[in-house]
C-alpha cells in the first residue's frame, strides 16, 4: 500500500477544509513555507487512529513552538449523520492540535488507502515522510524525520 501513496519528494496537494473548533476556513497553503506540518488522516471508529492521537499530541506539544504544526484531517465523521458522534468523541479527549474537517476528495488527493495515514510536509511543501497505520517503531521514524526537519529549519 505504501507504493500507492504520495512519495517522499512529491508536492503535497493543497486543500481546504474547516477548523472543527470554530468552523472557520482552513487552507494548507497558509502553512507552507512557515512550518513543518503533519497531516494525520483519521476517523473515530478507527482503533489505530485513536491509539495514535496521544503520541501525535505529545509530539505536537513538544515542538509546536519550534515550527511543528499537526492537523488531524477527518472526512468521515463530518457528515450530518455522524457529527454528533464526532462531538462526543472529541469531547472526551485532550487533543491540542487542530482537527480539520475535510471532504472525501482530500483523502483521494492524498491517495489514502488505510487509516491512519500520516504525511510529514516540509517547509517547501513537499512530502518528507509517509506512513500507513500506527505502531511505535514507525512513529519513532516519523519523530526522527520531524526533528531532522526542525533542526534544518533552525539553521536557516
Amino acid at each position: 500500500r505504501l507504493e500507492k501513496m504520495l512519495h517522499v519528494g512529491d508536492k503535497a496537494p493543497l486543500f481546504i477544509g474547516k477548523y472543527y473548533s470554530n468552523k472557520e476556513s482552513f487552507r494548507l497553503e497558509d502553512f507552507i513555507g512557515k512550518d513543518v506540518v503533519i497531516v494525520d488522516f483519521w476517523y473515530t471508529h478507527c482503533h489505530p487512529c485513536v491509539k495514535a492521537m496521544p503520541s501525535l499530541n505529545k509530539l505536537y506539544l513538544k515542538y509546536k513552538d519550534k515550527g511543528l504544526t499537526v492537523f488531524g484531517l477527518n472526512s468521515v465523521d463530518n457528515q450530518p449523520r455522524s457529527i454528533g458522534n464526532l462531538n462526543r468523541f472529541l469531547g472526551k479527549r485532550d487533543i491540542d492540535y487542530d482537527i480539520i474537517l475535510t471532504k472525501p476528495e482530500v483523502d483521494i488527493m492524498y491517495k489514502i488507502s488505510g487509516y491512519p495515514t500520516m504525511y510529514v510536509v516540509d517547509k517547501d511543501g513537499k512530502i518528507a515522510y509517509a506512513e500507513i497505520g500506527f505502531n511505535e517503531e514507525g512513529f519513532d521514524i516519523l519523530i526522527e524525520k520531524v526533528e531532522s526537519l526542525l533542526g534544518k529549519n533552525r539553521i536557516k
